[in-house]
């Protein structure tokens, strides 16, 4: 069920910012979001609502052009008009996954720098957060 809430009368709301059509993510076997058709204007503020394993972070993560390692994401339209948004997890312990190890994180979060042209790198942030004489620290779990 998607329910929409306004966030000012129709008549104020600026026209959308950020248009998705279709959004539909997938493993090999499994469909975790189908087809998501999103409008959310500029100027508010949004928030993806509903059970766990609803597909919300799934969503939000192809919406800032990401996504976990073995899931594919497709749109028919995905036109964020040059807006900058962020993502707050649901769980402030979802940023370091206590069933990942720390590594593997900033793995992902590397991979992502570079698809958008930032060479990061886990030994640099690593360093950046004050952990560069730990060698030991990529391998620990949060």
């Amino acid at each position: 069920m998607t329910e929409v809430i306004p966030a000012a009368p129709a008549a104020a709301v600026p026209s959308s910012t950020i248009r998705v059509r279709g959004l539909t993510a997938r493993t090999r076997d499994r469909l975790l979001v189908d087809g998501v058709d999103l409008d959310i204007p500029a100027g508010v503020v949004t928030a993806l609502v509903g059970a766990s394993g609803s597909g919300k972070t799934t969503t939000a993560l192809a919406l800032m052009g990401e996504r976990r390692p073995g899931v594919d994401v497709t749109t028919t339209v995905l036109d964020t008009g040059g807006a900058r948004f962020g993502y707050v997890p649901q769980h402030p312990s979802s940023a370091l996954n206590p069933a990942l190890r720390i590594g593997t994180v900033l793995d992902d979060i590397a991979r992502a720098g570079r698809r958008h042209g930032h060479p990061v790198t886990v030994a640099d942030a690593l360093e950046r957060a004050g952990f560069a004489d730990d060698p030991g620290m990529p391998r620990r779990y949060p």
